[in-house]
């Protein structure tokens, strides 16, 4: 009897802590049996092995490798294990790699035809093979199946910064708008992300949020909303949220450009948080003023 059993999703068998044994495939893909635990490992007899007299020819049956065997990812930490049932099985034995070709440990047993692996490790691929087992010893290997476990997400760290722009005022010196069809300036944002030791992560820009024609008066009063991803969010620290004006007048020079940026620190207590700004240059009197509001998608 193995020293593990681990708990199954058909039977609901209580899980018992043992100890986590190595083994490896027998020439040939020829069963384990109990021989391989410590018995005479020169029995490789498929499906055969010396013992309880049944039928009086002194040998009795093991079972055959079960079949259909496959594997599903349900967490980022948990795959279940499912297979089609062997006659004369007492119980299964599971084994788990992490390569198809490479050495498959013991993890436990159960009476059931499935099981969930717990206490893995997130957006990594597991291998598993399964053996029937019953007083007579235990069969060969089944075909492989394997599952990639998902990424680990923590939900309370904002992917997105929500940006909403209220107002904008400027003096009205600028020149007529040369960008082709659409008035200028022209307001955007630019979204970077760093790493807590200031590395640049990820660099990510809104649309063009304010298009006015500069003789139209150069001021507006409303809300246009975006929601900009922050691409590196799981390793982020800070954010920083930088408001753009462009404006080109006939000599394609810019203008204004505010390029004022405030940064936002740590990213992990920043979620559903608001915060209101000001952007302007001093030499133009062009302001810009906008919220931003830390989310997720």
């Amino acid at each position: 009897m193995k020293n593990k059993k681990i708990t199954t999703l058909a039977a609901g068998v209580i899980a018992a802590v043992g100890l986590l044994l190595s083994c490896s495939l027998e020439p040939y893909g020829e069963g384990l049996g109990k021989n391989s635990k410590g018995g005479d490992a020169s029995i490789i007899v498929p499906n055969v092995e010396g013992g309880n007299d049944y039928g009086g020819g002194g040998y009795c049956t093991k079972p055959s490798a079960p079949s259909g065997v496959s594997a599903s990812a349900q967490s980022s930490s948990s795959i279940k294990i499912s297979w089609y049932s062997v006659s004369g099985a007492s119980y299964y034995n599971v084994y788990r790699a992490t390569s198809s070709y490479g050495t498959y440990s013991y993890v436990g047993y159960v009476t059931g035809t499935s099981c969930t692996d717990t206490y893995l490790s997130s957006s990594t691929t597991y291998y598993y093979k399964i053996t029937a087992e019953n007083s007579c010893g235990e069969s060969g290997y089944s075909s492989y199946t394997y599952a990639t476990t998902s990424s680990s997400v923590n939900t309370s760290i904002p992917n997105a910064v929500q940006i909403t722009l209220t107002s904008y005022k400027e003096n009205g010196k600028h020149d007529v708008g040369l960008w082709g069809t659409e008035a200028d300036p022209r307001i955007s944002f630019i979204i970077k992300a760093y790493s807590s030791s200031g590395s640049l992560l990820s660099t990510n820009y809104s649309s063009t949020m304010l298009s006015l024609d500069d003789p139209s008066g150069g001021s507006w009063t409303g809300s246009k909303t975006e929601s900009v991803s922050i691409t590196a969010y799981a390793t982020a620290y800070k954010v920083s949220v930088q408001c753009q004006v462009l404006d080109k007048d006939v000599t394609f020079d810019d203008d204004i450009s505010p390029s004022q940026y405030w940064s936002y620190s740590p990213l992990s207590s920043l979620l559903n948080q608001s915060f209101s700004e000001t952007a302007g240059t001093s030499y133009d009197d062009c302001i810009v003023k906008y919220s931003v509001k830390f989310i997720r998608l």
